[in-house]
């Protein structure tokens, strides 16, 4: 992953932690922390990147994402930071109707449908 933006790789390889934690196969959690650390250190762990993926750094990485991976990388920050409320890994405010509103005109400007909205 060379000639990317560094602060990309680390924003990406956190959040396939994170939906790789979401999926709750340990295989693909271990798999996505082996890409992390083989990356950037072995200190990094499944709570490293959870706790990275819900702070404020990471948000202002993913406004800098190109479109076709933001609503991904957003989907990541929005599911840290209720990962990490949950679990106390730090204090962190869980989304609001500011975020999902965020994450939605992204979604959308990606072309991705929207799940969590009635359909007329």
């Amino acid at each position: 992953m060379t000639n990317i933006d560094p602060f990309i790789v680390k924003v990406t390889l956190c959040a396939d932690v994170v939906w790789a934690l979401m999926s709750g196969f340990q295989e693909d959690i271990e798999a996505a922390v082996g890409l992390l650390k083989n990356e950037f250190g072995s200190h990094w762990s499944t709570t490293t990147a959870v706790q990275f993926m819900s702070g404020k750094d990471a948000h202002e990485r993913i406004s800098r994402a190109t479109t076709g991976s933001k609503s991904r990388l957003l989907g990541a920050h929005n599911l840290a930071r209720i990962v990490s409320s949950e679990l106390k890994l730090g204090e962190v405010q869980l989304p609001d109707g500011i975020d999902l509103a965020e994450l939605k005109a992204t979604m959308l400007a990606e072309g991705v449908e929207f799940p969590f909205e009635e359909k007329v």
